[in-house]
């Protein structure tokens, strides 16, 4: 439930307001003119002060104006031919997962801000990961994991997918607006999975995630189509190498951007 402003909070949001709607409408001609940055940010303040004045707590102004900031810059961008990377379009998002997840910032993929991840994380072991990545309060919330709870659940997916289901109520009720996506686990190569046979229910894994996405109304990110167990992998026969995860990532910002164009 959302808080209602109280005590000093709406005395600092009117004296807010006044000032922003001050450099709204004086700043520009203290210039001498317009230009595409004072455009740019006309549109930015209008933003600002709307945000402000449909905010019900310090932490929604925040929030609001973060997500407003993305929409005109993105918009800037557009309209003015300049680049937008995988970075900028995954800026409003974040990663919740286990090493495959640390792999896209190591290869300098993306920005660690967005990615909340640890090496062996498992669901029931994350949370501290899933409350970082609730109060950054993205957009859209990409969740990675499997490789780790296939061996502690020791293939089996009941046990897996309830832990599962109970994070996205958990970070459903925190984030209601947020889009939420599922990656799948990846293909194996045999000698990885040699070592550990439960692994190998890596597809049984992956199915029980797609029923629950059509379930729950969530999206699954299927990687299967980016690699396959003949691909280039690390020595140990479970973690791809680099170019899987720009692939990964390519994948990941066309999904979001397809749920923004439904939205």
């Amino acid at each position: 439930m959302k808080r209602r402003a109280t005590g000093m909070f709406p005395i600092i949001l009117m004296f807010i307001a006044v000032i922003a709607v001050f450099f709204l409408f004086i700043s520009p001609f203290l210039g001498g003119g317009y230009s595409l940055h004072s455009d740019a940010q006309i549109k930015k303040d209008q933003k600002t002060l709307q945000a402000y004045q449909e905010a019900n707590s310090a932490e929604d102004v925040s929030n609001k104006i973060a997500t407003a900031s993305y929409q005109i810059e993105l918009q800037i961008r557009k309209e003015n031919g300049l680049p937008i990377d995988n970075q900028f379009f995954f800026r409003r998002s974040a990663l919740i997962g286990d090493s495959m997840s640390e792999g896209l910032v190591a290869y300098g993929l993306l920005d660690s801000a967005n990615v909340f991840a640890a090496i062996g994380r498992r669901i029931k072991t994350s949370d501290a990961e899933i409350d970082a990545a609730i109060a950054f309060h993205p957009e859209h919330v990409f969740m990675q994991f499997g490789m780790n709870d296939l061996i502690y659940y020791s293939g089996d997916p009941a046990p897996f997918i309830a832990d599962y289901e109970a994070m996205i109520t958990k970070i459903r009720q925190a984030l209601p607006n947020a889009h939420l996506y599922v990656i799948g686990i990846h293909p194996l190569q045999e000698h990885g999975m040699s070592a550990t046979p439960s692994l190998r229910n890596y597809t049984a894994y992956n199915q029980a995630m797609k029923e629950m996405c059509e379930r729950d109304d969530l999206t699954y990110v299927d990687t299967s189509i980016l690699i396959s167990a003949s691909s280039t992998y690390e020595f140990d026969g479970l973690h791809p190498q680099e170019p899987f995860y720009s692939d990964w990532l390519d994948l990941m910002v066309m999904c979001l951007q397809k749920k923004e164009a439904e939205s």
